[in-house]
């Protein structure tokens, strides 16, 4: 078979592997582009997904095309709890983004305080609140204050973390330093179009005054 003639096989195959519906579900998000990104996102995922069973590939927990979808979905979760967090919930999340840090100064190093016993003598700090951005925010600690808001279902809390995490664990470092096993369950729970579309749903009727 030469490659045309490939390509003619092939391509009403890959077509029908194309969502077939309207994207719609992220129009509660105002920012033009991150809208069209997470659209572009879920297209994508959504093709691989049916790309995957065209093909009836017999998934593998680390296989490839499930990998994207891990990417991809834990990549629409964790970018839609932020935008909302940060565009509806400033004075919610104010706390959050504050670490209270110790820091010493001359002045405090000048002053040792002698323990008893073997104990290291202990030097005076300064206390110092350092403002941090949302991303740098451990995502456990920004999907639990979407649920203290009432964003998020807590019923999947625990398993949206460790999808996030699980993304973080197919970099090629972490890879090869961490035996992480992928879940063929919580994937396929929440690497789907129906989960998303709930997920969505719940956040849209949550937050003050959506489109």
């Amino acid at each position: 078979m030469t490659k045309n003639e490939f390509r003619k096989v092939i391509k009403p195959e890959v077509e029908h592997c194309k969502p077939k519906e309207n994207i719609n579900i992220f129009d509660f998000i105002e920012n033009k582009t991150l809208r069209k990104n997470l659209e572009k996102s879920y297209k994508e995922t959504v093709f691989v997904k049916n790309l995957g069973d065209k093909l009836s590939i017999n998934f593998t927990d680390a296989h490839p095309l499930n990998e994207i979808q891990i990417l991809h979905y834990a990549s629409i979760y964790e970018a839609i709890i932020d935008y909302v967090l940060e565009n509806y919930y400033k004075d919610e999340i104010a706390c959050l983004l504050k670490e209270r840090i110790l820091k010493d100064t001359d002045v405090c190093k000048s002053i040792e305080i002698k323990c008893l016993a073997d104990s290291e003598n202990l030097y005076l700090c300064k206390a110092k609140i350092i403002k941090k951005k949302l991303y740098q925010i451990k995502f456990e600690h920004r999907i639990k204050k979407a649920v203290d808001l009432g964003l998020v279902d807590s019923s999947s809390q625990a398993d949206i973390v460790k999808l996030y995490d699980y993304r973080n664990h197919i970099h090629i470092i972490k890879a090869s330093t961490n035996k992480h096993i992928f879940t063929k369950q919580l994937v396929s729970t929440f690497c789907n179009e129906i989960t998303l579309k709930n997920f969505c749903t719940i956040m849209k009727n949550s937050i003050p005054n959506p489109l």
